[in-house]
């Protein structure tokens, strides 16, 4: 049984981190989930939120990726900082429209 309320040099703490820092990867900018899946009108692409952790004492970030059916080939869709989610293709397929969250407008 813990009895001390700052758990981070117990032997449990290490265990946790190390399987976080596994699945995770914080810090290597790697995507390591996803969500809001979109498949393009012509089926030859797929767009989804890609969940990355840039820190261990942070929330993940977002950022829209393509990946290339064919291929496999996986990019990141250009954005301003912060997060970004919820890709949208168009009816034709050639936009993808998504939600920037967290970014400030240029002045």
């Amino acid at each position: 049984m813990l009895t001390e309320r700052d758990i981070r040099r117990t032997a449990l703490y290490a265990e946790v981190q190390g399987y976080f820092h596994s699945i995770n990867a914080p810090g290597n900018d790697k995507i390591v989930d996803a969500d809001d899946i979109t498949v393009s009108p012509d089926g030859s692409r797929v767009a989804f939120t890609g969940i990355l952790h840039q820190d261990i004492t942070l929330a993940p970030v977002t950022r829209v990726c393509i990946v290339e059916l064919r291929s496999g080939v996986m990019t990141r869709v250009a954005a301003p900082s912060g997060s970004d989610r919820l890709p949208r293709w168009s009816p034709d397929g050639a936009s993808l429209a998504f939600l920037p969250i967290g970014s400030r407008p240029a002045i």
